[in-house]
């Protein structure tokens, strides 16, 4: 699954699987964000949550809708 943070809902070519669409993880609730790291096997199920709060808040409270630019995240 291809994840992207683009606010105009367009889906990065670069980040989206051939013949798969892409998913504007900045539109998802907290909940959706959540389920979106789970499913996509992204970190371990018992840091999903910590890594879906982390994303969260820098969408929503910074407004940093670039992953390189979110420190407390690993790459």
């Amino acid at each position: 699954m291809g994840s992207t943070l683009d606010i105009s809902h367009r889906a990065s070519p670069a980040l989206t699987p051939v013949g798969q669409p892409g998913l504007n993880v900045a539109g998802l609730t907290r909940r959706g964000l959540l389920d979106a790291i789970t499913s996509a096997q992204v970190v371990r199920p018992e840091k999903a949550r910590m890594r879906a709060g982390q994303v969260w808040r820098w969408i929503h409270h910074y407004g940093v809708t670039d992953f390189e630019a979110m420190t407390n995240i690993d790459k």
